[in-house]
């Protein structure tokens, strides 16, 4: 038996993959909720009974089979094998919503555990989880945890000791399909019996060919398989109903709700309506901004004044010391000027702006402008999640560029990061004006939207 075990970390966005983490490793990896904010994946150690686990925290995803980035490395990874374990954290507080993942990842590999975060915050809500009901229909251990006090860490910890030396054995659960997608999957299977493996691993990894078409998995499997199989598109949406039909159902056996004051469904259908929730989206974000600007006057105008007290202090250093004149104006006119210049007015709004964006995120409004925005934003030949790239520029748009990482391919990030420069730092702009702008520069010929790039790009150097 080996003493070093390998263990991956995988889950939604925002369900405290990175507390889990630090909490298991004792390490500080930064946490944020703004999109983007984990691409590449993190790695560290914890010591527990005498053996050493190298831990992976993956990026944090919605599912294993979309097309952005974070999506590809992720389900990479967990398809290659290279593991002894998969934590899957899931948040407490709404989990049929990340049971999706759950039963993908599991489709692909039983040596799991699935760990409920946040369920301190779910007891608050009234939300009861009858976690042994959910490991039976799973097939794996479930584990309760709030990760921010490090409640239940002890407990995840045993339970993957458990897992990885063979005490505690998973159950593969098989799922069926509609007929044309059992033929699809019996297809697939036969075509790869040549690698001997057992039954259900053939079974998981047509299925994940199936629903993914990832050629870098396909080559992994077999160089030879065409699939040349009929409706695959429809076959891939049946697999997807599926996930999501079983979802809802596991949800609805184990999960019971106390004392529910919001109906959920009734604000989804007001706030993401057609008439009502882009003006609700205009109302609330003109709300932030007005905080921004105004509220960021005052410790603007404080900060300025300290660094021109410092500035007039640092002069009288000067002259005192003979320091020669171009000196004297480099750093003082020059360096330091700009520096204090650019802290006093860009710092005040960007300390009030993003908190205020976090705080839209924990709420689950963002994902729901990006919905309402993907018919206008598809017409740019984009989708809805570069509005919310686009929405933390008006922060700063070195953040909005960078989170460009989550959309789905090239062109749609190098359009993206182009229009990103379109809304001016601090909210100076209205939103508007960039949404204009995204549609137009989607459909001007590219040598007009290449030009205008160049002018932005030199705009923004000045």
């Amino acid at each position: 038996m080996k003493d070093k075990y390998t263990v991956l970390l995988a889950g939604n966005p925002n369900v405290g993959k990175s507390t889990i983490f630090n909490a298991l490793t004792g390490m500080k990896q930064h946490t944020g909720n703004w999109a983007g904010k984990t691409v590449s994946s993190a790695e560290g150690r914890y010591y527990f009974s005498g053996y050493t686990f190298s831990l992976l925290d993956l990026p944090g995803i919605y599912s294993l089979y979309g097309g952005s980035p974070d999506e590809k490395v992720a389900t990479r990874v967990i398809y290659a094998g290279n593991y002894d374990c998969i934590v899957i954290a899931a948040d407490a507080t709404s989990l049929e919503r990340n049971l999706d993942l759950v039963l993908q990842i599991l489709e692909i590999d039983s040596r799991a555990v699935l760990c409920l975060n946040l369920c301190d915050e779910a007891e608050k809500k009234g939300i009861e989880i009858n976690t042994d009901e959910l490991s039976e229909l799973l097939g794996i251990p479930v584990i309760r945890t709030a990760a921010r006090s490090k409640k239940g860490i002890k407990e995840l910890q045993n339970a993957v000791l458990d897992l990885v030396v063979g005490k505690t054995k998973t159950t593969f659960i098989k799922r069926s399909y509609d007929n044309e997608t059992e033929k699809s999957v019996s297809l697939l299977c036969d075509l790869m019996r040549y690698k001997h493996k057992g039954e259900n691993d053939l079974r998981r990894a047509a299925l994940h060919i199936l629903r993914s078409k990832d050629r870098h998995i396909i080559d992994s499997e077999n160089k030879d398989i065409l699939l040349d199989l009929p409706d695959s598109d429809e076959i891939k949406e049946r697999i997807a109903k599926k996930y999501i039909e079983e979802s809802k159902k596991i949800a609805g056996t184990c999960v019971r709700q106390k004392n529910q004051v919001i109906n959920r469904i009734l604000i989804d259908k007001i706030i993401t309506s057609r008439c009502f929730g882009i003006p609700i989206m205009l109302m609330l974000f003109s709300l932030i901004f007005y905080i921004t600007i105004v509220g960021a006057n005052y410790p603007s105008q404080w900060l300025a004044f300290l660094f021109d007290r410092l500035k007039s202090v640092l002069v009288s250093a000067a002259a005192n010391i003979n320091i020669p004149v171009f000196l004297k104006e480099m750093l003082i006119d020059g360096v330091y000027t700009t520096l204090s210049d650019v802290v006093s007015v860009m710092l005040p709004p960007m300390a009030i702006f993003f908190p205020l964006f976090t705080l839209l995120e924990d709420l689950g409004y963002l994902p729901r402008v990006a919905f309402m925005l993907d018919p206008l934003f598809a017409k740019s030949g984009t989708n809805g999640k570069s509005a919310l790239s686009m929405m933390m520029g008006f922060g700063c748009n070195a953040c909005g560029v960078t989170g460009c990482r989550i959309l789905n391919c090239q062109r749609q990030r190098n359009l993206a990061v182009i229009t990103n420069n379109f809304a001016p730092c601090n909210g100076r702009f209205p939103t508007l004006i960039a949404i204009i702008t995204i549609f137009l520069a989607g459909r001007m010929p590219i040598q007009i939207r290449s030009l205008g790039s160049t002018a932005i790009l030199i705009s923004a150097v000045l």
